[in-house]
């Protein structure tokens, strides 16, 4: 059975079908309406759905309602009549109050704990920006001494190939500095070690902290200290904290 026959034999044994065909293009006499009900001839009801088909093959915007109770579909159909009339003529302020109306009413208290969680992020991430530099992928192009034409694409082939991460600040991608090596500007091999063992699970920011919190695995140690004096701990601390399941 087609979708079709499915919608036809819904409406004639259990539902009231109401159809509101709305062109992109809106006139105060464009809405148009079909209703029908348990009673209605199939004959009546075959050319319904195909003036229906013929719309949605039109691309016309389609609001197709079926409901057990027509009294429903009739306040529906007032509503749609009328917001149609009046599309055109409202105003910014009015649109703003309807669709206020129109909202669920959401309780915006967050719990405290979740919002001291948030201050203490963004605490963290303020601390981290001023202490740690970070290049945009600009600089990172310049650092190393590419001489490529895209002077972006580097940092992001980096990142794709997990050698290296980013953080996002004011919708601007940088990349801490520490990750590179200070002579040569490229990626230092241990970083994609680090970013490997810490897995998937972690977000940009949660591995930034990680890598400049004091760590118990490095006796309190953070691991941007140990990266180039003993890398090997700081991946063995990065599988420690996969296998402990703390993020």
């Amino acid at each position: 059975m087609d979708k079709m026959n499915i919608m036809t034999y819904n409406i004639t044994h259990q539902y009231h079908l109401g159809a509101f065909i709305m062109p992109k293009e809106l006139t105060q006499n464009s809405v148009q309406y079909f209703k029908t009900d348990k009673e209605t001839p199939k004959s009546t009801l075959t050319t319904i759905l195909k003036n229906v088909q013929e719309k949605i093959e039109e691309k016309n915007n389609l609001l197709l309602i079926m409901s057990e109770n027509a009294q429903e579909l009739e306040r529906i159909e007032s509503l749609v009549r009328l917001v149609h009339l009046r599309i055109k003529d409202l105003k910014d302020s009015e649109m703003e109050h309807l669709v206020e109306m129109a909202m669920p009413t959401v309780n915006l208290q967050q719990p405290n704990e979740i919002l001291d969680q948030a201050r203490q992020n963004a605490e963290l991430r303020t601390d981290f920006l001023k202490t740690y530099k970070a290049l945009g992928a600009e600089d990172v192009h310049k650092f190393c001494g590419s001489t490529a034409t895209n002077k972006a694409a580097l940092a992001g082939a980096w990142r794709t190939k997990g050698l290296i991460f980013k953080i996002e600040n004011n919708n601007r991608q940088l990349y801490p500095v520490f990750q590179f090596d200070s002579t040569t500007g490229k990626p230092k091999p241990v970083i994609a070690r680090i970013l490997k063992a810490l897995g998937a699970n972690m977000g940009p920011w949660q591995i930034a902290i990680w890598f400049t919190t004091p760590n118990p695995s490095l006796q309190r140690c953070r691991p941007v200290d140990l990266l180039d004096r003993d890398p090997t701990r700081v991946v063995n601390a990065a599988k420690q904290l996969l296998a402990d399941n703390l993020f």
